[in-house]
C-alpha cells in the first residue's frame, strides 16, 4: 500500500508535488494550532477553577466552622444548669408544671435565640409532654418556614436512639430549612434520662452568604449545598432539575453546565466533617459569549489565512513552474525542429538569472547553440558549400556556356591571333580551378576578385562593348577571408538578367568599402530590376530561380550561417539599377581571418 502510494507521488508532475508539500504543511500548522488553541482553553479553566476552587474551600472551611458553632450553641444549651432544673423538676412532677415556671422556661429559650441569632439562627424549639405550650414551646417562627405535624414527629424520632447527640437533618432543607435536633439528657448524678428534645433551625441562605463571598469579572458565585439528592441550602433558587443537571453531569472537580437560568462553570467541593457537598457556582454566560467570539474570530482569521496560504502558495507555484513549463516547452520544440527553435517562438532572458531556473535555462540555450552550430553551421553549411561547387562546375561544362566559349575562341583566333585565345583559355582553366577546389572554404577578397575577373573576361570577350565593368576596392580590405564564390555568382547573375534576355548595353559596377566595423561588397548593373522582396519569394517558392548558377539564397544562407543573422545579401534597386549587397563584419583581430 505504501509503496503504490509512494509510486503514484513519485509519478504526479512536479506543480502536483508541490501542491501536496503545502498542503500537508499547512494541515501540519493547522492542527497544531487548532491542537494549542485548546490547551489555552484547558489552561484558562483550570486557572479559573484553581481559583475558585482556593476561595470555595475556604468557604467550606467557614461554613463546617459556623456548623460547629451552631452544635456548641446547642451543647451550651442543653447542659445549662437552670434548664436542667426547671426541665427535671418537669419531668419528676408534671402537676407542678406552673404558667410561672412555663414562663422561665421560654424566657430561657429566647434567651439562648437572642444571643446566638447572628450565628444563622431561625428559631429554637423545645419540645417535653409536661409543658403547657402546645404543641411545643419555640421562639418566633416566620409563616414561611412553618411546618406540619408529620415533620415535627420526624423531626423528634431523628433524635432518638444518638443518646443526646446532635443530628442534622436534611431531607426537609428545601422546604423548611436545615434542622438541628439532639435529646436533651438529665446531667444531675448522671441519669441521663430523657428530659425533652431541642430542634434547631439553621438559616442556611444566611449560612451560605455570610461564609461565601467570592465574586469574579463575570459575576458573584452561587452557592449550594446538598447531601446526597437532598439540598440543604443555596444562595440562589434553582429548581430540581437544575440540582438533579448539576449532581449528573459535574463528573470531574469542574465543568461548564447548562442550567435553566444560563451557563455555569461550577466547581465542587467537601465541608469537613460532614461530607456534604458544597457547589459553586460562577455566570459562564458573559465569559461564554467572549469565548464563543474569540473563537468565531480565530477559526475565521485562520480559515482566512489557510484561504491566503493556499492563494499565495499556488500563485507562487505557478510563478516557479512557468520557468520550467517554458525550458519543457523549449525543450520539445528543439527537439521537433531538428535542433532549431521556431522563428515565432518568445521567452524571456535568463541571461542575467542566477538562480536555478536562470542556470538551467542558460546551460540549455548554450546547449542548443553548440548543437545548433555542429548542425546547421557546419554540417548545413557544407552542403551548400557542395551544393555551390557542383552549381559552378554545372555553369562552367553546361552546354551553353561551352558552345558560346569556344564559338569566341573560334572567332577570335580567325580575327585577332592568338593572343586571345590564350587569355580565354587561361581564364577558363583558373575558373574549374576555382570552383572545383576542395582544399579550403574561404577565399581572401582579393581571390575572389581574380575568380570574378576571369570569369568576367570571358564574358567580355563574348559580348564586346555590349558589357562594360568597372571595380573598385578598398586595398586594406584585399587579404580579409570570405566565403568564396559569393562575388562571383551575383555578377553572372546581372549578365544573365541584363545581357542574355536583352541586346542593350551593360554596365556592371563592383564596390568593396568598409562603414565603421562593416565591409560591404556591391554589385550594381544596368538593364535589369529586382522584383521587391525576391529573397523571401525565392524562399518561399513563390519564384522559381532560372539557370544552373549558384542561387540568390544559396549567397545569403551561408553567410547568416557563417556570421549571423544580422549580416548576409540584400537585393534592392538604385536609380534605374539593381544593386545586390553583402554586408560582412570587420574582422576584430585584423589580420582577415573570421
Amino acid at each position: 500500500m505504501f509503496q503504490k502510494m509512494t509510486e503514484k507521488v513519485q509519478s504526479m508532475a512536479m506543480r502536483k508535488k508541490l501542491y501536496l508539500i503545502v498542503i500537508i504543511s499547512i494541515g501540519i500548522l493547522s492542527i497544531s494550532v487548532l491542537f494549542s488553541f485548546f490547551l489555552l482553553m484547558n489552561a484558562y479553566n483550570k486557572l479559573l477553577y484553581k481559583t475558585v476552587a482556593d476561595s470555595l474551600s475556604s468557604s467550606a472551611a467557614k461554613i463546617s466552622d459556623e456548623l460547629e458553632n451552631i452544635n456548641a450553641v446547642s451543647t451550651s444549651m442543653i447542659s445549662d444548669k437552670s434548664l436542667q432544673q426547671m426541665l427535671g423538676q418537669v419531668t419528676d412532677d408534671p402537676h407542678s408544671v406552673s404558667t410561672t415556671l412555663n414562663f422561665s422556661i421560654y424566657n430561657t429559650l429566647e434567651t439562648y435565640f437572642q444571643q446566638f441569632r447572628y450565628n444563622h439562627l431561625s428559631y429554637l424549639i423545645l419540645d417535653n409532654n409536661s409543658l403547657l405550650t402546645e404543641p411545643y414551646m419555640h421562639t418566633y417562627i416566620r409563616s414561611s418556614l412553618k411546618f406540619p405535624d408529620p415533620v415535627y414527629r420526624n423531626l423528634l424520632k431523628s433524635a432518638q436512639g444518638h443518646q443526646g447527640r446532635a443530628v442534622w437533618v436534611t431531607e426537609y432543607s428545601s422546604s423548611y430549612g436545615l434542622f438541628l435536633v439532639r435529646e436533651i439528657r438529665r446531667i444531675q448524678d448522671v441519669k441521663l434520662d430523657t428530659l425533652g428534645t431541642l430542634i434547631i433551625n439553621v438559616d442556611t441562605s444566611s449560612l451560605l452568604e455570610n461564609s461565601s463571598h467570592y465574586s469574579s469579572q463575570f459575576g458573584k458565585a452561587s452557592y449550594l449545598l446538598t447531601e446526597g439528592s437532598d439540598m440543604i441550602g443555596a444562595s440562589e433558587k434553582l429548581t430540581a432539575d437544575d440540582i438533579r443537571m448539576i449532581q449528573e453531569k459535574l463528573s470531574a472537580a469542574y465543568g461548564m453546565i447548562s442550567l435553566s437560568q444560563g451557563k455555569y462553570f461550577v466547581v465542587k467541593n467537601k465541608i469537613p466533617f460532614f461530607e456534604w457537598d458544597f457547589y459553586s457556582l460562577i455566570p459562564y454566560n458573559s465569559v461564554f459569549n467572549s469565548l464563543l467570539a474569540a473563537q468565531i474570530l480565530f477559526f475565521t482569521a485562520l480559515a482566512a489565512s489557510l484561504a491566503a496560504a493556499i492563494f499565495l502558495s499556488r500563485y507562487f507555484i505557478r510563478t516557479l513552474m512557468v520557468h520550467l513549463d517554458r525550458l519543457i516547452h523549449k525543450i520539445r520544440l528543439f527537439g521537433e525542429n531538428d535542433g532549431t527553435l521556431p522563428d515565432t517562438f518568445q521567452t524571456c532572458s535568463y541571461a542575467k538569472r542566477n538562480d536555478e531556473f536562470g542556470i538551467l535555462h542558460q546551460n540549455f540555450d548554450n546547449m542548443a547553440d553548440q548543437i545548433h552550430h555542429l548542425i546547421h553551421v557546419n554540417y548545413q553549411n557544407e552542403l551548400l558549400m557542395k551544393d555551390a561547387q557542383i552549381k559552378a562546375l554545372e555553369t562552367q561544362i553546361n552546354p551553353h556556356f561551352l558552345y558560346n566559349t569556344l564559338e569566341s575562341i573560334n572567332w577570335r583566333a580567325k580575327d585577332l591571333g592568338e593572343q586571345d585565345i590564350s587569355r580565354m583559355v587561361e581564364s577558363l582553366g583558373y575558373l574549374l580551378r576555382a570552383a572545383l577546389s576542395q582544399k579550403s572554404k574561404t577565399f581572401s577578397i582579393r581571390q575572389e576578385l581574380e575568380f570574378v575577373n576571369c570569369y568576367l573576361t570571358i564574358q567580355k570577350i563574348r559580348f564586346a562593348d555590349q558589357l562594360r565593368i568597372g571595380i573598385e576596392a578598398d586595398e586594406n580590405l584585399m587579404d580579409i577571408q570570405i566565403p568564396k564564390l559569393i562575388i562571383q555568382p551575383l555578377a553572372e547573375n546581372a549578365i544573365h538578367n541584363a545581357l542574355e534576355e536583352i541586346m542593350d548595353e551593360c554596365y556592371i559596377q563592383i564596390n568593396i568599402f568598409r562603414e565603421n566595423h562593416l565591409i560591404y561588397i556591391e554589385v550594381k548593373n544596368s538593364g535589369s530590376q529586382f522584383e521587391e522582396n525576391l529573397l523571401n519569394k525565392l524562399k518561399d517558392e513563390r519564384i522559381k530561380p532560372n539557370g544552373f548558377g549558384i542561387g540568390l539564397l544559396n549567397i545569403n544562407e551561408r553567410l547568416k550561417l557563417t556570421f549571423g543573422n544580422e549580416y548576409g545579401l540584400t537585393l534592392y534597386n538604385q536609380d534605374n539599377l539593381a544593386a545586390a549587397s553583402i554586408r560582412l563584419p570587420y574582422p576584430e583581430d585584423k589580420g582577415g581571418v573570421f
